[in-house]
């Protein structure tokens, strides 16, 4: 049974002392329970033939002999972290749709999985034991992960790396290697944070503020989408289209056809002038390629869905399902899963009691819990897919009323 050419590559670019995860095609999600494996397992010839049928996690920590990786959410985020740390940064470095992951082989002690925040806004996220990262495959949104420095992870002591000033240096408490529970990679604050809606929220008890970073103007969309390298036009022509939807979504009206190919130009000048398109792909090939992902985008760029939904909550008509309500604010919750609803197209979708909670200033939020507990009862939302600790998500829902 020949080992998959691919997991050859990889094993020789990461190590063969790493464990390696199979994941659901189009998925973070691991098939099956993992914890219990070994990088001894990477010698089994079944297990590696199963590995090429999907997406490739590897899983980090002392499993993998201290293989690390820093998740950076934004490409100001890189920028910044990368002047600090020039020298360190010459190592493997992947991508899935935006921001990316720098990769280490830490001596001494680390801290465990550890989510970061700058201003209390998500800034990516440490890496470590009971964690896993996407190295190979198809990302949800579509384009491929890419490794983008094809280098070995380079061995660093910790204390090596330099933090942003506004961003919360860890403890000495943290600086060590403990057991922690199983975990699949984080939901990416700008990709599924659009379904899932501040997970990181839900899992501290902790309030996040329900901030948007979307653009405002197609200017910022096209340096949002900017190619960076040969590598990178895939992923960034679908930036380009959910950067559209979220102008589309500031001005309540969708970009006629002489507007999407005049955007789509722009953007096809910028990367062709830089040396970044693929080779042999033309002019018309790369539109229609921005033309599906356009087509097919979900979420737009930067917009949290339950921002979205609030705001258009402000003014739409209040559904007739409310009106056997007297508190005003559970008519406007009512709206708020309308919109949500409408936004999905019909489709289920993903609200928390920490959101409700944020969103009408309560003091707690077993209230908001309480709330969406007596719309399921009422019949105006019923629960599709639960949430909690398990599955690290909010609850998904379906609005059963008329949209």
């Amino acid at each position: 049974m020949e080992e998959p050419k691919h997991i050859r590559d990889l094993r020789d670019l990461i190590g063969n002392d790493v464990l390696l995860l199979r994941c659901q095609n189009g998925s973070k999600r691991p098939v099956g329970k993992w914890k219990h494996l070994t990088a001894t397992i990477m010698n089994d010839r079944p297990y590696l033939a199963m590995l090429g049928k999907g997406n490739i996690g590897v899983a980090l920590g002392p499993v993998s002999n201290g293989l690390c990786s820093l998740d950076i959410d934004t490409e100001q985020g890189l920028a910044d972290f990368a002047n600090l740390n020039q020298e360190i940064c010459q190592t493997l470095f992947t991508r899935g749709s935006r921001g990316g992951n720098y990769w280490w082989r830490l001596k001494g002690t680390y801290p465990k999985l550890t989510p970061m925040k700058v201003d209390g806004v998500g800034w990516g996220e440490w890496r470590s034991n009971g964690a896993q990262t996407i190295i190979y495959g198809t990302h949800p949104l579509g384009m491929p992960y890419q490794i983008i420095k094809r280098l070995s992870p380079r061995v660093i002591e910790f204390n090596q790396i330099k933090w942003p000033t506004n961003l919360q240096p860890f403890s000495q408490q943290e600086l060590s290697v403990t057991e922690s529970p199983e975990r699949t990679e984080r939901t990416e604050l700008s990709e599924l944070t659009q379904e899932t809606e501040g997970t990181d929220g839900d899992r501290s008890g902790m309030v996040v503020p329900l901030l948007s970073n979307a653009p405002t103007t197609l200017m910022e969309v096209l340096a949002f989408s900017k190619t960076t390298g040969l590598h990178t036009s895939h992923a960034q022509i679908f930036t380009l289209a959910r950067g559209i939807k979220a102008l589309e979504a500031l001005r309540s009206s969708p970009f006629s056809d002489d507007e999407l190919m005049d955007a789509f130009k722009q953007w096809f000048a910028a990367a062709k002038s830089a040396g970044h398109l693929r080779p042999g792909i033309s002019f018309d090939e790369y539109r229609f390629e921005f033309m599906e992902g356009y087509e097919n985008a979900r979420h737009a760029l930067g917009i949290k869905i339950v921002d979205l939904a609030w705001t258009k909550s402000a003014t739409a008509t209040t559904p007739a399902a409310a009106n056997i309500y007297q508190d005003n604010d559970l008519r406007r919750l009512v709206t708020l899963c309308r919109e949500l609803a409408s936004l999905q197209q019909g489709k289920p979708f993903f609200i928390s009691c920490r959101s409700i909670q944020a969103l009408f200033g309560h003091s707690e939020h077993v209230r908001g819990a309480r709330w969406l507990r007596g719309l399921v009862r009422d019949k105006i939302l019923e629960v599709v897919e639960p949430g909690g600790n398990q599955t690290m998500r909010a609850t998904r829902y379906r609005y059963k009323k008329p949209l």
